[in-house]
């Protein structure tokens, strides 16, 4: 059975650094480093989260 839980926690974990990182003032890295950064960071925990559910998905 895929571990939801799991898969959840990885991508809420993703979006807290975002608001973090989006929350700083002043803002610790230019416009174009900040959208590098949170698509960087957004991209991971899919991909993680997309490795999750193959990982702990059953065979039919």
């Amino acid at each position: 059975m895929p571990d939801y839980k799991k898969m959840y926690l990885t991508l809420f974990h993703a979006t807290e650094e975002v608001i973090d990182l989006l929350s700083l003032l002043p803002p610790p890295l230019s416009e174009r480093e900040l959208r590098r950064k949170v698509k960087q960071l957004l991209t991971e925990a899919q991909q993680a989260a997309e490795d999750i559910y193959i990982d702990t998905c059953d065979e039919e």
